[in-house]
């Protein structure tokens, strides 16, 4: 049978004990040993569970000739890591008046996922890259895939901050393209504590289009004209949802 945990509350309890004296019950005709019952209560507290939270520029806006560029874009610039736990009080009365006091923890994470949201990416065309020079001296290790990168291995947030900055996006023909959304969610624990999922929203911008802009400014025509996901380490994770991966 699973051991259910115990839930979070006022738990009484009563203990009592008898003491035994072999061939007599008493010391003497009227010195007798006796223990009082007892009783005790044991408040259980909520655990203090982390929550991982991912922030950084959620869009950005680059020339379509920086795609083709050796290398591509760097997507996650700006990213930053944190995890937080609510240490609640321990006194009863003061339970139900404060919400308890948010503080910032150092500790490990399992995998971060990078997705493509929409349309996975076109091999011949478009990919995830990662330099593994910035994998050394790291507990991580990288799958690859055209739904998305997974960036694997029990280390610290502030390494995976740094892996993750330094994924790129490269496209070969970026004039196909007017966006590209990806999703970033880390874990720990095996999935157990996740954080949020945070999206970035990337725009393309032509210098076709940038010049149209201009030209319209300076001598505006006669006429108007309207210019209009994966995971992918379900081998180490059974929990976490696996796509198609392959090894960089």
């Amino acid at each position: 049978m699973a051991k259910r945990p115990t839930s979070p509350c006022r738990h009484g309890h009563t203990l009592q004990s008898t003491v035994s004296v072999f061939q007599a019950k008493c010391f003497g005709e009227d010195t007798c040993i006796t223990i009082p019952s007892i009783d005790a209560v044991v408040m259980v507290l909520q655990p203090s569970e982390p929550r991982i939270t991912i922030s950084g520029v959620e869009r950005l806006s680059q020339s379509a000739t920086d795609f083709r560029e050796a290398g591509g874009i760097t997507l996650f610039q700006d990213l930053h890591i944190v995890s937080t736990v609510t240490r609640a009080d321990a006194t009863p009365r003061h339970a139900a008046h404060k919400p308890g006091v948010l503080e910032e923890i150092i500790h490990n994470l399992d995998y971060c996922d990078i997705l493509v949201l929409g349309e996975e990416l076109n091999p011949k065309q478009e990919s995830l890259q990662l330099q593994l020079s910035s994998l050394l001296g790291k507990h991580l290790d990288t799958t690859n895939s055209t739904s998305g990168m997974s960036i694997y291995g029990v280390d610290s947030m502030t390494n995976y901050e740094q892996v993750i900055r330094q994924v790129h996006y490269y496209h070969l023909q970026p004039g196909q393209l007017t966006e590209r959304r990806f999703r970033l969610t880390c874990s720990e624990l095996n999935g157990r504590y996740t954080s949020n999922e945070f999206t970035l929203e990337v725009s393309i911008w032509h210098s076709s289009e940038t010049g149209e802009h201009i030209s319209h400014m300076v001598a505006p025509p006669q006429y108007m004209q309207v210019v209009h996901h994966p995971s992918m380490i379900s081998d180490l994770y059974p929990n976490h949802v696996s796509g198609r991966k392959t090894r960089l």
